[in-house]
């Protein structure tokens, strides 16, 4: 009984160390003290030294490339930390993405892991984000409760925020973990008022219509020939047959008139006019 009561003195104490425990900016004095940390919860295959200093060291380089790192501290003693990246994600806008919370074992489901989460998504708001964006194992039914507890919600890789977290810079062991065991779930949370998390992707860009062919240039202009003038339109039978022929002495008159008025005409002229008349309408000469 004794043994008992010890124990969970113990924990009780340990429990309000934790609730004591402040959350914090790390400083790059605490980033390898984060990496064994993580080094031992996350990769607990590892047994030789070398391969945990190895492992460690991976850890260090991949939160230098992070926006901020959080650290919760009971003292000066690293009990968890969160990673998290501040995104452009294009048209959407900005999103915040925490990445690797960790909680070493003793210090597990004393609300250690929420308060990491909450100071991660307030340091997203101040870094200008709408939205915090995380993974988490299909088979891990403790962390997926306790997201879908504090408002996270499973988003649609296809849509334009989740398409943007999903790819090997994000899942896979890109922070020099091992990949993870287990299919990924993709979730969010509006960080504020109005952000929609399901907006479709953006399609890809189309190909440009190839220009149209430069205009043919113009064939040089020839000269048109001129058009034949019309024929002079020939009387009509008709026309011909309704004329009445002149009378003999229209063309007597007319050939005195011509004899009057030159004063030098010959009498060939008088027997031509005759002879004409003759042909004309056939008179006697």
């Amino acid at each position: 009984r004794q043994s008992v009561a010890c124990m969970h003195l113990l924990l009780a104490v340990a429990a309000s160390a934790l609730q004591g425990a402040r959350v914090e900016v790390a400083t790059a004095a605490q980033l390898r003290s984060i990496g064994l940390m993580r080094t031992v919860v996350f990769r607990p295959e590892l047994t030789s030294s070398r391969q945990r200093q190895l492992q460690s060291r991976a850890f260090v380089d991949a939160m230098k490339r992070k926006t901020s790192v959080l650290v919760a501290l009971v003292g000066e003693r690293v009990m968890g930390s969160a990673d998290l990246l501040v995104e452009d994600v294009g048209a959407w806008g900005t999103a915040s993405y925490v990445v690797n919370v960790c909680v070493r074992d003793e210090a597990r489901r004393q609300g250690l892991g929420r308060r990491l989460v909450q100071s991660a998504e307030q340091r997203g708001v101040d870094k200008g984000a709408e939205a915090m964006v995380l993974h988490v194992d299909v088979d891990n039914a403790a962390a997926r409760r306790l997201y879908e507890a504090m408002g996270y919600v499973e988003l649609d890789a296809q849509s334009s925020l989740g398409a943007h977290f999903t790819g090997d810079d994000f899942v896979g062991g890109a922070d020099g973990a091992s990949p993870p065991s287990a299919p990924q779930l993709l979730m969010a949370k509006p960080l504020v008022a109005g952000a929609a998390l399901s907006l479709p992707a953006s399609p890809p860009p189309s190909s440009p219509l190839p220009a149209p062919p430069p205009p043919a240039p113009p064939s040089p202009s020839l000269p048109s020939p001129p058009l034949p003038s019309p024929p002079s339109p020939s009387p009509s039978p008709s026309a011909l047959s309704s004329s009445p022929p002149p009378s003999q002495d229209t063309a007597i008159l007319g050939a005195a008139s011509l004899i009057a008025g030159s004063g030098a005409a010959s009498a060939s002229a008088r027997l031509v006019v005759g002879e004409e008349s003759s042909r004309d309408w056939g008179g006697v000469r």
